[in-house]
C-alpha cells in the first residue's frame, strides 16, 4: 500500500469462535479484551501500522438470520457465550448489545476514515442451504428493522455519540471505586455542548448517578471521567451514560458489570447480558 491509499479493514474480533488459526494465540473475544486491543484496525497476522486513511466496514461476526437463528458463521459463537438453550430474544440482545459496543469503540478511537456496519441490506437463508451472514429487516415490504437491532445500534451510530470506555465484565466485591471513562465524539461539521449523564443501575433501581457538562469541537472527541464506588453486594449491574440531543432525543451507551465476591472472582467466564482533554466528576 502507498500511504495515500485508502485501506479496507475488516476486524473481526468474534472470527476465532469460527476460525481460531485466524487470530492464532488469541483467546475467544470477550469485550473486556477491548482494555488491551489495539487502537487500530489490523489486517489478519500483521497489527503493525496500517494507513490512517482506513474505512472499517466489516468488524462484527455476529451475525443472526431475520429470523433470529445463527448463521453458518456463528453457530460456535451463540453455542460458546449463550449455550444450546437460549431465545431468539437472548441472541438478539447479545448482538445488538456487542455489536453497538464494538461500534462506540471504533467510532470513538478516531484512527480511521469511517465505521461502517456489515450489512444494511443482503440476505438471509436460515434453512438448507443456509447463509453466512444477514441484514437485520424483520419485514421487507415495509422495511422495518429488528427492534432490538434498531434500539441498541442506532444510538451507536448517532453523529454525536458516547462510548463508556470501560470494558471490565467482572469486579470484585470489597474494594472501593472504578475510574470510568466516557468519550464523547462529535462528528458534526461544527462544535456540539450539552449534559453529559453516567448512571449506575441494579436491576431498574438508580444506585449512582451524576452529570457533567461537555463540549466538543467539530468532528473531535472528549473524555469525561466519573470515579463510580463499587457494590459491596455481588449481583449484577449496569453502567448507562446518557447524552441529551438538540432534538431532544437521548443517546446511550450501557455496560454489563457483575459483582462477585472476592473468593468467586477468580477466571470465571461472564455471559453476556486517542489524544484528548478530560473532565472528571
Amino acid at each position: 500500500l502507498e500511504p495515500t491509499d485508502c485501506w479496507e479493514g475488516h476486524p473481526y474480533l468474534f472470527i476465532n469462535y469460527t476460525f481460531p488459526g485466524m487470530l492464532p494465540g488469541k483467546p475467544p473475544f470477550r469485550l473486556s479484551h477491548l482494555e488491551t486491543s489495539p487502537d487500530r484496525a489490523w489486517r489478519y497476522g500483521n497489527e503493525g501500522g496500517v494507513p490512517a486513511s482506513q474505512i472499517i466496514n466489516e468488524y462484527g461476526w455476529l451475525w443472526l438470520n431475520r429470523d433470529g437463528s445463527p448463521t453458518t458463521m456463528t453457530d460456535g459463537l451463540y453455542q460458546s457465550l449463550l449455550g444450546p438453550e437460549a431465545t431468539v430474544a437472548q441472541r438478539r440482545e447479545l448482538f445488538s448489545r456487542y455489536l453497538a459496543a464494538l461500534t462506540e469503540y471504533w467510532r470513538s478511537r478516531r484512527t480511521c476514515a469511517g465505521v461502517q456496519h456489515f450489512c444494511g441490506l443482503g440476505y438471509s437463508r436460515p434453512t438448507e442451504p443456509r447463509g453466512q451472514t444477514s441484514d437485520h429487516f424483520i419485514d421487507m415490504e415495509k422495511l422495518i428493522l429488528e427492534p432490538t437491532f434498531e434500539k441498541y445500534v442506532r444510538d451507536a451510530f448517532m453523529p454525536v455519540g458516547v462510548c463508556i470506555d470501560y470494558w471490565k465484565e467482572e469486579l470484585t466485591s470489597g474494594t472501593d471505586t472504578m475510574d470510568v471513562p466516557v468519550i464523547v465524539i462529535n462528528d458534526l461539521g461544527k462544535s456540539w455542548e450539552g449534559k453529559l449523564t453516567l448512571s449506575l443501575l441494579q436491576g431498574k433501581r438508580t444506585l449512582w448517578k451524576k452529570s457533567m457538562n461537555m463540549k466538543v469541537d467539530a468532528v473531535g472527541k472528549e473524555t469525561g471521567r466519573f470515579d463510580v464506588k463499587i457494590p459491596a453486594d455481588p449481583a449484577a449491574y449496569q453502567l448507562i451514560a446518557e447524552l441529551a440531543t438538540v432534538d431532544g432525543n437521548t443517546v446511550r451507551s450501557l455496560r454489563d458489570i457483575n459483582v462477585v465476591r472476592c473468593n468467586l472472582a477468580q477466571g470465571k467466564p461472564v455471559t453476556a447480558s486517542s489524544s484528548s482533554s478530560e473532565a472528571r466528576s
